[in-house]
């Protein structure tokens, strides 16, 4: 149904992460920026598709690249919204920032820590017919709960949420509705 959005939140950073389907209404509750991002990636696949035909890992690439340069454009907006730190294409690796990608570094494509020093937000852009496993987002949940952590949240009230956004691929298609 185009009208949920598939969820794994990470409670209190306890080890157990939860899944489940939400209208896409109510994510603004846990993280307002949802909507957002999830036009910014509309947006990002429009400009790419109309830039002409690209093999469909080259698409996925270039959607991605468009969606981090118009997230980077739109920072101090959401800060001033109450997002306290916001990252586009983050590589991480046992929740520290990398230079570079290594085995088992994690490249989240926007992570948020919320102003109160509680909430994190990650959203994964997924183009075509591209996956987002159960396994892939509670490694996410623990990349960007251990980020956060180092960042000063506190573990014992921090919950994470991982939410894919899914893009429809180089043609326009959608096969994901999510």
């Amino acid at each position: 149904d185009e009208r949920e959005a598939r969820l794994a939140e990470q409670y209190r950073l306890q080890g157990v992460v939860r899944f489940g389907d939400i209208e896409k209404e109510k994510v603004g509750k846990y993280c307002p920026s949802y909507l957002e991002m999830q036009e910014i990636g509309l947006k990002a696949g429009d400009i790419v598709r109309e830039r002409g035909l690209v093999r469909a890992l080259d698409y996925g690439q270039q959607m991605h690249l468009e969606a981090r340069d118009q997230i980077r454009r739109v920072t101090e907006m959401l800060q001033d919204k109450g997002i306290r730190e916001i990252h586009a294409e983050l590589p991480l690796l046992n929740g520290e920032k990398r230079g570079f990608i290594v085995k088992g570094t994690s490249q989240v494509d926007v992570i948020e820590l919320l102003g109160d020093g509680r909430t994190v937000c990650i959203y994964d852009y997924k183009t075509g017919r591209a996956r987002f496993t159960d396994d892939d987002m509670i490694r996410y949940a623990g990349e960007g709960g251990a980020y956060a952590a180092n960042k000063g949240f506190d573990p014992a009230h921090m919950n994470v949420y991982v939410f894919p956004i899914f893009i429809p691929d180089m043609f326009g298609r959608d096969f994901n509705r999510r």
